[in-house]
C-alpha cells in the first residue's frame, strides 16, 4: 500500500489546473485522462435509470445545480453557445445534480425545459453516490462555511465510448470547445 494514496489524483489535478504553455499539447494527449471518470448509475429527469455506459454519443459532462447563482447559469450559457453550432452531431449535455435533496427529477425536468438542445438531468436520493461519480472525475463538489454549495466548473468532453477526451475550464472559449468537439465527434 502507497504511503501517499492521494498522489495520483492530487498529480492529476495540478496537471489539468496547470495545462502548460500549450493546450493543445495537453488536448492532445487522451491518456492524460485515462484514470479519470468512470461509470455510474444515477436518476435521469424523467425518474428513469440512467447509465453512462448505456448512453451512446458524444457527452458534455457538468458538475451543478439548479439553484446555483453564478458558476451554472455561465456554464449552461456557454454551453448553449456550443451546442447552438452542433445542432445535428448528436452531443448531449449531462447536467449532474450535486446538490440531489432539491434537484428531483421534477426539478430538473422544469430547469432543463429553458435550454434548446439535447440536455439529460442527473441526480440520485444517495448524496454518496453524487459524491463518488464527483470524485471519480476529480471535480472538486463541497459547502463553504455558510453552507452554501462549492463546485467545479469544469466540463468534460465524453467520446461515444465514455472515455474523457477533453477538459474544458471557463478560460476555453467557445470556438475552441466546438473544434475539440468536432474533432472528436469525427
Amino acid at each position: 500500500m502507497s504511503r501517499y494514496p492521494m498522489a495520483p489524483l492530487l498529480l492529476a489535478i495540478l496537471l489539468l489546473a496547470c495545462g502548460g504553455d500549450g493546450a493543445g499539447d495537453r488536448r492532445e494527449d487522451a491518456d492524460l485522462y485515462s484514470h479519470l471518470g468512470s461509470d455510474f448509475e444515477l436518476i435521469d429527469q424523467h425518474a428513469q435509470s440512467f447509465r453512462l455506459s448505456t448512453h451512446s454519443g458524444v457527452s458534455l459532462l457538468f458538475f451543478g445545480f439548479t439553484s446555483c447563482p453564478d458558476v451554472c447559469p455561465l456554464t449552461m450559457s456557454r454551453l448553449a453557445l456550443v451546442m447552438a453550432q452542433l445542432p445535428d452531431h448528436g452531443v448531449t449535455v449531462l447536467f449532474v445534480s450535486v446538490d440531489p435533496r432539491r434537484d428531483t427529477p421534477a426539478r430538473l425536468t422544469e430547469y432543463g425545459a429553458s435550454y434548446d438542445f439535447p440536455w439529460i438531468g442527473l441526480t440520485s436520493e444517495d448524496p454518496a453516490r453524487i459524491r463518488a461519480v464527483a470524485k471519480s472525475f476529480a471535480a472538486g463538489i463541497g459547502r463553504d462555511p455558510d453552507g452554501a454549495i462549492d463546485h467545479s466548473s469544469r466540463i468534460y468532453l465524453l467520446d461515444a465510448a465514455d472515455q474523457i477526451r477533453d477538459v474544458f475550464s471557463s478560460d476555453d472559449d467557445t470556438e475552441h470547445m466546438v473544434e475539440v468537439i468536432r474533432a472528436t465527434i469525427d
